[in-house]
């Protein structure tokens, strides 16, 4: 018996479709990040010490964070981590300042 390519049956394609976000949600995601990178001067590959946590609390204040190449922010301490697409005014709330030399 042939599948038919265009019917579904696979118990987790609801899951997996509320997942892909649309056009407009990336647009004000993508939005958002840049913004918040202009507006703190962040630079990919240094430290910066958070002074201020994220409102849904994804960043403490007293985290070092960077930005990765590939526009993630990312705490290697706690190993939390926002990608561009889970970006909300929720977790890119936070303020920080250069780490220096207080990376651990």
């Amino acid at each position: 018996m042939k599948r038919n390519p265009s019917v579904t049956n696979h118990k987790n394609s609801e899951k997996y479709s509320d997942k892909l976000l649309s056009w407009e949600e990336l647009f004000e995601k993508g939005t958002l990040l840049r913004n918040t990178i202009k507006q703190l001067s962040l630079t990919p590959g240094a430290f910066y010490s958070v002074t201020k946590s994220c409102t849904d609390g994804t960043f403490q204040a007293g985290d070092v964070i960077t930005l990765e190449a590939n526009s993630d922010f990312f705490c290697p301490k706690t190993g939390k981590r926002i990608t561009p697409g889970q970006c909300t005014k929720e977790n890119m709330d936070f303020l920080c300042v250069p780490a220096g030399n207080d990376i651990d």
